[in-house]
């Protein structure tokens, strides 16, 4: 079994059955597609809670750890400061990968300079009586995310549905394969797009 396999069997029982699909194949496609610039609204906020929370921060890290060898990056933007601490402890061992930044997505986005090859949106609760809100949010985020894309980013959009209702990905679904990205693999909890 390869490195990328045996990686992605260690998470798949911890993300089921919301999230192992969807994330472990935008992994395997990172693999392939050679990412090293990961970008990620909202951090993780609990320790050890994949089926809640996810721990997308945890399992980002432990790739460019153990799969990159140290060689990719992760910048990890929550707008509540006692969030980025309860990753930097959550996280502590994969933190020479990581850059912690306390900040509004919104902000963070607009200022960030490198090219992304691998992005994570999933800010800003998709809470009952906010998912519209939320909604609106993450495709602002996109917005201003996506002149640092290029054609062999992945994104992947937390919370696409959440209960039967569309999520935090109602906008932003529809702009990317409206504008020539397609829809990889979706589940209610996460939609990963590609452009090819």
């Amino acid at each position: 079994m390869s490195n990328i396999a045996l990686f992605l069997s260690k998470y798949k029982p911890l993300l089921h059955p919301y999230r192992d699909s969807t994330m472990l194949m935008s992994l395997y496609m990172a693999n392939r597609r050679g990412a090293l610039t990961f970008v990620e609204t909202g951090t993780a906020r609990k320790d050890g809670d994949f089926y809640g929370d996810g721990q997308s921060t945890y399992i980002l890290g432990d790739y460019c750890k153990t799969i990159l060898n140290n060689e990719g990056k992760i910048w990890t933007c929550d707008i509540i400061e006692e969030n980025i601490d309860m990753c930097k402890k959550v996280t502590k061992e994969f933190s020479d990968n990581i850059e912690y930044v306390v900040s509004d997505s919104l902000l963070f986005l607009k200022d960030f300079e490198n090219k992304i090859d691998y992005l994570y949106l999933d800010s800003f609760d998709s809470s009952t009586g906010q998912e519209e809100e939320a909604a609106l949010h993450n495709f602002e985020e996109l917005k201003l995310a996506l002149p640092n894309t290029h054609e062999s980013t992945i994104i992947v959009i937390d919370d696409y549905h959440i209960n039967g209702k569309k999520g935090k990905g109602k906008y932003s679904v529809p702009h990317l394969v409206d504008n020539g990205w397609k829809l990889a693999n979706s589940t209610g909890f996460q939609a990963v797009l590609v452009r090819k």
